[in-house]
């Protein structure tokens, strides 16, 4: 698989309900079992399909939680022809992840709003640096070092 953004967002960030850098952006880890990144046309985190995930499979293994991204920018990359999204890389994002159920397979970047029902998922993420999707925890540290091109671009 690879990266890539969701399809709701995009008209969510031209029509200004979702702002990159002042919005409360959060992550979430999912497990082998979710459909997220393979269904490009959800709405939320959860819902009936289309609404949201079929399955969203989020980890189960001790010391994992939802982290809310800090330091997060827009910067615009005159030689691409680009606006880029970044925030401050996690180091740990968790500091000490046991194995869970399955192997996790992806990372959920999304707009917090409350419950899952209006969450609204805005890039998969599959490849970054520090992270070797698919992975188990083993009980250590897991650091995430964003792309050096940004979380993701918009052309």
């Amino acid at each position: 698989m690879a990266n890539f953004q969701y399809d709701h967002p995009k008209a969510g960030m031209q029509g200004a309900t979702i702002d990159l850098d002042t919005d409360d952006i959060r992550l979430l880890m999912v497990m082998s079992n979710s459909t997220m990144g393979t269904e490009k046309d959800i709405e939320y985190l959860a819902g009936a399909h289309p609404l949201g995930p079929t399955t969203l499979d989020e980890c189960d293994g001790v010391g994992y939680a939802r982290i809310a991204l800090t330091g997060e920018t827009i910067a615009v990359d005159h030689p691409n022809n680009r606006s880029e999204f970044t925030a401050d890389n996690l180091a740990p994002a968790w500091a000490a992840l046991a194995v869970g159920t399955r192997q996790n397979i992806g990372i959920v970047i999304y707009k917090h709003v409350g419950a899952d029902g209006v969450n609204i998922p805005i890039y998969w993420i599959d490849t970054c640096t520090g992270v070797g999707f698919p992975f188990d925890g083993n009980g250590g540290v897991v650091n995430i070092t964003w792309n050096a091109e940004g979380i993701g671009q918009i052309t």
